[in-house]
Order: structure tokens, then sequence, then C-alpha cells
């Protein structure tokens, strides 16, 4: 695997995706021919990384990960406010590919254990059980 971008300290992360998401925004509101809206693959790009895998890998361990987190949390942040738009689509596919998902989680009901109560009967005035009963209560109501 390629080496990745050494950043000196978090101040200099910090201004390179405060640079990308000025640079993104100010082109998104222009409207101009060439918008390119802030992305993952983007951020990655304008930060020096050579593949999207070298940018996950940096996020997962890298010493500066929560600063990487926090500007993903951006992206995510502008393509959510896109779904309000007429044609939403291409921001439900970004945040689909980001591990969202538009379908409620099953919901699996947990199996009811079994309660029984052990009886004994004794005559009155022996010592040992005349007989043993089991009932189970799972049925009553």
């Amino acid at each position: 695997m390629k080496k990745q971008p050494y950043f000196r300290s978090k101040a200099i992360l910090d201004s390179l995706i405060e640079e990308y998401f000025i640079k993104a925004l100010t082109d998104d509101k222009s409207k101009s021919k060439h918008h390119q809206p802030p992305t993952i693959t983007g951020l990655a790009f304008h930060l020096g990384f050579k593949s999207k895998e070298q940018f996950d890998d940096f996020e997962k361990r890298g010493r500066l990960s929560l600063i990487i987190t926090q500007a993903r949390f951006r992206i995510m942040a502008y393509y959510e406010s896109r779904l309000h738009y007429p044609s939403p689509a291409g921001a439900i596919f970004a945040l689909k590919s980001m591990g969202w998902t538009d379908k409620p989680k099953a919901v699996t009901k947990k199996p009811r254990r079994v309660k029984s109560i052990k009886v004994n009967w004794w005559k009155p005035g022996r010592n040992q059980p005349r007989q043993r009963k089991k009932y189970n209560y799972n049925n009553i109501k």
C-alpha cells in the first residue's frame, strides 16, 4: 500500500479540510458549470490520499481520525440537506452508500422462557411425597 499523507499537526489538517469545504460550498452557491459539491472522494483527493481505501484506513487508525470523521459528518449533513430539494435521488444514493437505510429494522421478539413449578403433595402425617405433579403456567393469561 502506498504511504499515507502525513499531517504535522491537527491545525494543518483542520485548515486543509476547511479550505476544501469553503471551496466546495462557495462553488455550490455560484451554480457554476463546473460545480463540485463536497464528497468523500473529493475530500480524500484534496488531502493527498491516493485511494478511498487509504483514506478509510487513516480514518480508522490515524492519530487524527476524529477530525476526518467530523469532516465525513459534514459531508453527510450536506447530503442530508439535499433531501429537501425537488429531486433528492442523488443525495439518497450517496447516503445509502454511507450506510444509511430507508427501511426500518425488523424487530425480533425474544422467545418466551418456559416457566414451570414443581409441586410436591404430601399426605398428612407422612414424610415422603405421595405423588409429584408438574404444572406449566405458560398458557395462563
